[in-house]
């Protein structure tokens, strides 16, 4: 499906991802969830036709340590196919070298203003959704 799955308990944050999917050509659809429980739950109980074209993971998540969390989304045979964008305030060099041999596709430091966040989309869209 044609869609971007945000997994982000900062509503605030969710809130300027899905206006800069939105202000993005082809208006993507932007699905928001609050945890990792809410994330495994939907994408293993979800039809492979059905997953995100892309998931984008806050690190900070209230129940699910996000690093525990891609790597059980890498160990599915059908969710390890769905790119995976982690954002982050601040992160060190050995965490995010920590995600990428976990799976994930890109590292993004969380944005400060709405131009940054419509870049941070547009990017996004460029390197992913042309490819499934």
């Amino acid at each position: 499906m044609h869609y971007v799955l945000v997994v982000c308990d900062d509503q605030e944050d969710s809130l300027y991802l899905d206006q800069g999917f939105h202000a993005q050509p082809g208006n993507i659809p932007v699905v928001c969830m609050n945890s990792g429980k809410e994330l495994l739950d939907f994408t293993f109980n979800r039809p492979v036709n059905e997953l995100p074209f892309l998931i984008i993971l806050d690190q900070y998540l209230p129940d699910i340590d996000s690093l525990a969390l891609l790597i059980r989304l890498k160990a599915d045979r059908y969710s390890k196919i769905i790119p995976v964008a982690i954002m982050s305030g601040f992160a060190s060099e050995e965490l995010i070298r920590d995600y990428y041999l976990a799976g994930a596709n890109c590292f993004y430091k969380k944005p400060l203003d709405i131009p940054e966040w419509n870049h941070m989309a547009d990017c996004l869209i460029t390197l992913f959704y042309n490819k499934y």
